[in-house]
Parts: C-alpha cells; sequence; structure tokens
C-alpha cells in the first residue's frame, strides 16, 4: 500500500523517479523498488517523503486509498484520505466534532468574559 501511495503522490506532482530519489539520497532502482514494494522504505526515508509533499506521515500506514485535491490556495494540491467506511460512523464522528466546536467557542467566549472582568480598571 505504501508503494501505491509514493506513486500517487510522485505522479501528481508530476515528478520524476530520479527527482524523487536524488531528494531522498538513493538510486532510481532504490526508489523504483520503493514504489514497486519489493523493498521497504525506512521510517527516515518516509518521514523526508512526507514533507517532500507536505503530507502527514500517517497516510502511509493507513489502508485507505489517498484521494488527492486541488484547492484554491495557488493550485497547489492537498491530500486527503478517503472516507469509504460505515456511514453511520462518519455521521457521528462529524457530529462529535461539532459539538465539540461549539463548546469550544463557548468557552473562549467565557474566558474572554473573566479577562475583560478581571483586567477591567475601575
Amino acid at each position: 500500500m505504501i508503494g501505491k501511495k509514493l506513486k500517487q503522490l510522485r505522479s501528481f506532482y508530476n515528478y520524476s523517479q530520479e527527482y524523487v530519489a536524488a531528494q531522498l539520497d538513493v538510486q532510481k532502482s532504490t526508489y523504483s523498488d520503493y514504489e514497486l514494494g519489493n523493498v521497504k522504505i525506512s521510517p527516515e526515508r518516509l518521514l523526508k517523503v512526507a514533507e517532500l509533499y507536505k503530507v502527514d506521515h500517517h497516510i502511509f500506514f493507513t489502508q485507505t486509498p489517498l484521494s488527492i485535491t486541488m484547492n484554491d490556495r495557488a493550485s497547489n494540491g492537498y491530500v486527503e484520505q478517503q472516507h469509504n467506511g460505515d456511514k453511520a460512523l462518519y455521521e457521528r464522528m462529524l457530529q462529535h466534532i461539532e459539538d465539540r466546536s461549539k463548546k469550544l467557542e463557548e468557552l473562549y467566549a467565557k474566558s474572554l468574559e473573566l479577562f475583560d472582568r478581571f483586567t477591567k480598571k475601575e
């Protein structure tokens, strides 16, 4: 799975195997073997790959496929993980995140009130 993701990222950025290999300080044949899954890439080199593509290194350790999407920040691509699992679980997770965000906003507003109250000169 790591090799497939390496190839997807390299293809998306239109990098040659030679270029990526040079960035990782390995031979082109070694990098090719990483993509083919013939050789395991070291954790240190995987971190270099993540830095090269500006992605979180954890994407290489999941079973979900990559979805490479264009955003509106100077048309740079960003990588997200595609959700292929249980829709109900996904909806619950989104609701949980939304609830937590609201709670954080409430706490932030209260902290501002307290700050104003204690810093106010009378």
